[in-house]
C-alpha cells in the first residue's frame, strides 16, 4: 500500500513541478519514499513491537 501512496504523491509532485512548486514537490517525493523506507527498515527488527514502531505515525 505504501508504494501505491508514494506513486500517487509522485504523480501530484510531477503536476506541481510543472507549476514551479519545486520545494513542495521535493517534500512530497521525500514523504512518499519515507513510508516504504520505514517499513523496510522496521522489517529487519528483531521484535514485533519494535517493527510496529516503524509502522505507526508520530500522531498516533
Amino acid at each position: 500500500m505504501s508504494i501505491e501512496i508514494a506513486n500517487e504523491l509522485f504523480d501530484i509532485a510531477d503536476e506541481l513541478d510543472a507549476k514551479h512548486y519545486h520545494r513542495f514537490t521535493e517534500q512530497l517525493r521525500a514523504s512518499g519514499l519515507s513510508m516504504s523506507n520505514n517499513i523496510a527498515e522496521g522489517s529487519g527488527s528483531e521484535f514485533k513491537n519494535e517493527f510496529n514502531y516503524f509502522l505507526i505515525s508520530p500522531e498516533d
